[in-house]
């Protein structure tokens, strides 16, 4: 039995208009307007998850040692974000249709998964949630 894949945000673009079926990815913000998003307060577990949303964005972790060796060696500045518990409690997880979206970071950092990045989920519309 094949496994249900949902269809990227681009393949839903190309059809060049929304089905209204709540589609996870879908472009056009029927989901988002239909099922709202869901915000969840940081549990310990959820370190992956935000790592995930992290390296989407290009970001390394303060923990990525050999990442960081590298750039001082190329004498480059990566970005990066200190995974300490005293800034994780300052991340909120996002969810639409109870899968994980990204996280947002004391209310003006947001972070997506690469997969959602074409949704229309801003700053302002996830602070709607909070």
């Amino acid at each position: 039995m094949d496994e249900f894949k949902p269809m990227s945000a681009q393949a839903l673009l190309d059809r060049k208009r929304c089905c209204k079926s709540a589609c996870l990815h879908c472009p056009y913000g029927h989901t988002i307007k239909t099922l709202g998003l869901e915000i969840r307060d940081f549990q310990q577990e959820s370190v992956g998850l935000i790592n995930n949303a992290l390296v989407d964005n290009g970001i390394n972790t303060n923990s990525d040692f050999t990442a960081n060796l590298l750039a001082q060696n190329l004498g480059e500045k990566l970005k990066t974000f200190d995974l300490s518990q005293e800034n994780l409690k300052s991340c909120r997880l996002i969810y639409l249709k109870d899968h994980y979206v990204g996280f947002i970071y004391k209310e003006d950092q947001l972070y997506l998964l690469d997969s959602f990045k074409f949704q229309k989920i801003t700053i302002d519309l996830v602070k709607e949630y909070l």
